[in-house]
């Protein structure tokens, strides 16, 4: 059995991994298992939940947990959103003029680039553009199953978001992915709203409309056989 290792900066992202990866990439003979980053200065306890706040911090406990558990038959890779990108980040600031997929894409070089050794390679980065709600935009109705009453909310959100796709949804402080669903949906909470939605839209839907998080997908398929 193959492990597949996916460091995440929180909960919904933890329950992502182990509600759809999980189920995914078992028939492949393949375990996915969530790895939070800590929160606490200082700590590589896995019990400390969430911490995309310091990217020396991260690649700590990154870097450790390689170290530790590296082998043949593990892969690791990450779960994080672009949105907030620690200013600690390998090449945050040079690549800050860059903006959708490129600027993803060259930050995770740059990160792939910090964290890899001759020894721990088996590692792909992944950002999320721009943050985790992105994936929810790829299909809004889904969020009808956890807000039943409020289709006009809804309705609201889809004018709002008009022509773009789900990841080219920005980043900005009032127009990120989650800050367009709470104007409309106030009540919106991504601990225990984030999952469902996600599993009610599917992963075959979450692929086909945002391509960046199809091409981390299919990467990973190709390394894990």
């Amino acid at each position: 059995m193959k492990r597949h290792y996916v460091f995440c900066e929180g909960p919904t992202e933890e329950s992502f991994v182990d509600n759809l990866l999980l189920e995914h990439f078992a028939p492949r003979d393949v375990i996915a298992k969530p790895l939070v980053l800590p929160s606490k200065a200082g700590s590589t306890s896995r019990q400390h939940k969430g911490g995309w706040t310091s990217y020396s911090k991260a690649r700590r406990f990154i870097r450790l947990t390689m170290e530790q558990m590296h082998a043949d038959d593990t892969w690791f890779t990450t779960m994080l959103d672009l949105y907030a990108l620690p200013s600690d980040f390998p090449n945050a600031a040079t690549d800050a003029d860059r903006s959708g997929e490129a600027r993803v894409v060259a930050l995770e070089a740059a990160f792939r680039t910090d964290i890899r050794t001759d020894q721990l390679w088996r590692f792909t980065p992944y950002l999320q553009c721009h943050e985790y709600e992105a994936l929810l935009l790829a299909d809004p109705e889904a969020l009808l199953r956890f807000y039943p009453d409020r289709q006009d909310a809804i309705a609201a959100l889809r004018q709002d978001i008009g022509d773009l796709a789900p990841e080219a949804v920005n980043e900005g402080p009032e127009t990120a992915p989650s800050k367009r669903i709470l104007r409309h949906l106030p009540e919106y909470t991504k601990v225990l709203a984030g999952t469902l939605v996600a599993m009610e839209i599917g992963l075959p839907t979450l692929r086909a409309r945002c391509p960046h998080f199809d091409a981390w997908m299919t990467e990973l398929e190709s390394r894990l056989g």
